[in-house]
């Protein structure tokens, strides 16, 4: 159950759990959701990198919000790797300042670069 049942809301495009009980596994489950563009999340079972690996693959995901998730250097890596991704806001994430982009972009190309390179950037 839990997340799954959303999954019949096919034209969902936003979604706010900042205090639910919800895993990674739950996230995954709403892969099929093929317009969800904007996800708020938090909650004491979310942590690690696997949070972002199920975020990554949301097809049409541009802006996230997690709130007290704990990813760490790594899990900021694999967001990173999501080039659709617009919006980024992390909250207590646990992130080194090694990842902080001199840019203020968060694309791939910039995060690993001193100058905006993609021309996706704004």
């Amino acid at each position: 159950a839990g997340l799954r049942q959303l999954t019949a809301c096919g034209r969902l495009r936003d979604l706010n759990l900042p205090q639910s009980a919800c895993t990674a596994a739950g996230i995954s489950s709403l892969e099929s959701l093929g317009d969800l563009r904007s996800l708020r999340l938090g909650g004491p079972r979310l942590a690690g990198p696997e949070v972002c690996r199920a975020v990554v693959e949301l097809p049409a995901l541009r802006s996230l919000h997690l709130i007290d998730v704990r990813i760490g250097d790594e899990g900021l890596a694999v967001l990173a790797s999501k080039p659709t991704l617009w919006n980024l806001y992390l909250d207590a994430a646990g992130v080194s300042s090694r990842w902080t982009p001199r840019t203020g972009c968060w694309c791939r190309c910039c995060v690993t670069s001193t100058r905006r390179i993609s021309s996706n950037c704004q």
